[in-house]
């Protein structure tokens, strides 16, 4: 997303993400047209004890312990330090393009993005341009420990397109899937098609016991709902055949209540299209997304 920095042609990949609070390497087994492997998965919470420098002096051991030196490695920024916005594109010329955008969003950047690194790219299906912004210390953060460990940086995702890329291996139809990820106060729900993000949104979950109960059915259901009424009307799109909800776990009768709002098959996401060797189980937003920026295809 935010530059290539690096390539190298070889099976084993590093997914990594640094946020303020987490640092997640997952190593990975790719080869076109083979199921993926989970290799190993490393999770550090950074506190006053373990700082970020002395993760990634733990990071850098496990780097030359097993030879992942310079090995390609595919990032993603947090939640917390990018934002994704849409907006028409203005009319200049081409090559000024990304210039005049970042003029015309500089406005609507969230307060917590104090300096912001501004890429884009473009909506499929309708002539609309996505913002994606990202807090500079963060990626300097991320280079800073990719260099210091010994991997070799190659590319640093947002969110929605690490997810785009876990949704590029899922056995679905051509018609695409909307991808729900949760939160315990908040979703996102992404709409991906053919290895495009066509839509994104985010909503908040109103529950006062800041667990996913009762009262986040209608949430869902609503900002759902309006989801794919926006992408069949605006977009001019077929509604997709898939919900695929990831994330936090949904209790079983809640799941199946929202199930029964849709005519699409619902399911719970799960890693069945890849193998996992490591011991450590991959299961919250933070492996999905970390994992996601492993298996990048060669797309935008």
């Amino acid at each position: 997303m935010f530059k290539n920095f690096y390539r190298k042609n070889s099976g084993l990949r590093a997914g990594l993400l640094v946020s303020k609070t987490r640092v997640l390497l997952i190593i990975v087994f790719l080869k076109p047209g083979e199921q993926p492997i989970i290799k190993a998965v490393y999770s550090y919470s950074l506190s006053d004890e373990l700082t970020l420098s002395a993760c990634c002096e733990a990071v850098k051991k496990i780097v030359k312990a097993n030879n992942y030196r310079h090995v390609p490695c595919y990032c993603v920024l947090p939640e917390m330090d990018c934002q994704l916005l849409l907006t028409e594109p203005p009319e200049v010329p081409e090559n000024e393009m990304a210039d005049a955008i970042r003029w015309k969003v500089k406005e609507l950047i969230d307060s917590s993005i104090v300096q912001p690194v501004i890429d884009i790219f473009m909506q499929p299906g309708k002539k609309m341009i996505y913002a994606a912004i990202a807090e500079k210390t963060a990626i300097e953060n991320i280079i800073d420990f990719a260099a210091e460990s010994g991997l070799a940086l190659t590319i640093i995702d947002i969110p929605e397109l690490a997810i785009r890329n876990v949704v590029d291996y899922l056995p679905l139809v051509e018609r695409g899937v909307a991808f729900v990820l949760l939160r315990s106060n908040e979703g996102k729900i992404l709409i991906v098609k053919e290895g495009n993000v066509y839509l994104t949104r985010r909503f908040v979950i109103h529950s006062d016991t800041n667990k996913l109960d009762a009262l986040f059915e209608d949430d869902i259901v609503l900002e759902l709902q309006r989801s794919l009424d926006y992408y069949e009307r605006q977009m001019g799109q077929v509604s997709p055949a898939d919900i695929v909800f990831a994330g936090e776990v949904l209790e079983a009768d809640l799941f199946n209540r929202i199930k029964d709002n849709f005519p699409q098959k619902v399911s719970s996401f799960s890693f069945n299209f890849l193998k996992n060797e490591s011991t450590l189980t991959v299961d919250d937003e933070d492996h999905v997304l970390t994992l996601g920026a492993a298996l990048r295809r060669d797309v935008a």
